[in-house]
């Protein structure tokens, strides 16, 4: 898992998500929990980056996002990235967190209290 990059090659590099990608990974694989969604979660990961945020890939995806549509100073991007927050919080971060309430009850509500859903 070390050194898997959701992005194109060379572009991970230039936005320096590579390095936030291979700590993500390296989390999840410390605590033999996949990171696909996919796949049923084995373990709850709270430290390193998931301290900060609960989701950590989401918010880097939506600045990543941002950042070329102002770079490229395209409204439709900037407009678009807003349906996309509201559709990945209501549609999947939603199901994700009754989904890890379920599957970890407490331990989870206690990570809800202490770390924030973004930043």
């Amino acid at each position: 898992m070390i050194g898997y990059s959701p992005v194109a090659p060379g572009a991970s590099s230039t936005c320096g998500t590579t390095p936030s990608v291979d700590m993500i990974a390296i989390n999840f694989s410390s605590a033999a929990t996949p990171v696909q969604g996919t796949k049923p979660t084995q373990a709850l990961v709270t430290t390193g980056i998931h301290g900060w945020s609960r989701n950590p890939i989401y918010l880097g995806m939506f600045l990543i996002y941002g950042g070329i549509g102002i770079v490229v100073r395209s409204p439709w991007i900037l407009i678009l990235l807003l349906l996309l927050a509201i559709t990945m919080r209501y549609g999947v971060v939603a199901r994700e967190e009754a989904y890890l309430e379920r599957r970890f009850g407490d331990a989870y509500r206690d990570y809800k209290a202490r770390v924030r859903r973004w930043l």
